[in-house]
């Protein structure tokens, strides 16, 4: 399952890697794609979490060079893209792809129990998609350079 669920992951975040859409709309739709694959498989986030806290050599070793690489790549390409542009600050993408996965994962992970914290059912489509842009905005504002033009005073 976490292969199927990987393998789709891999060929859509590698597609939006070679788009032509600015490097910020590409790292919006990256964190939209990890998240968006999590949301249509709801054994995603646990599988990603058991390779991650019980490894097994072999099929650990299998996710991280067929799945893992190429998304670290395609983010890494993303990255570099926004630096080249002047549009983010230089990221290390061995640093960012944790932080990015952590937040994606964890929110579906954390579901039942924020459920009942915040009232509201986290994995409804609305809130999936509010979840994506919110980690988008948040993360884009960590890596976005600073703007050329001075903000007016107010």
């Amino acid at each position: 399952v976490i292969e199927e669920v990987g393998s789709r992951l891999r060929d859509r975040l590698q597609g939006i890697a070679t788009e032509s859409d600015t490097p910020e709309q590409r790292f919006r739709e990256f964190i939209a794609g990890v998240i968006q694959s999590m949301a249509v498989d709801p054994f995603a986030p646990r599988l990603i979490s058991e390779l991650i806290f019980f490894p097994d050599d072999e099929r650990t070793d299998r996710f991280a060079r067929d799945i893992g690489a190429p998304n670290l790549a395609a983010l890494s390409k993303v990255l570099q893209d926004g630096v080249d542009s002047g549009a983010f600050t230089p990221q290390d993408p061995k640093l960012l792809a944790p932080a990015l996965l952590g937040s994606c994962v964890f929110y579906f992970l954390g579901a039942p129990a924020f459920r009942r914290v915040i009232g509201s059912d986290l994995l409804d489509p609305k809130s999936v998609e509010r979840y994506a842009a919110y980690v988008a905005d948040l993360l884009l504002q960590g890596i976005s350079a600073p703007s050329a033009e001075p903000s007016p005073e107010k």
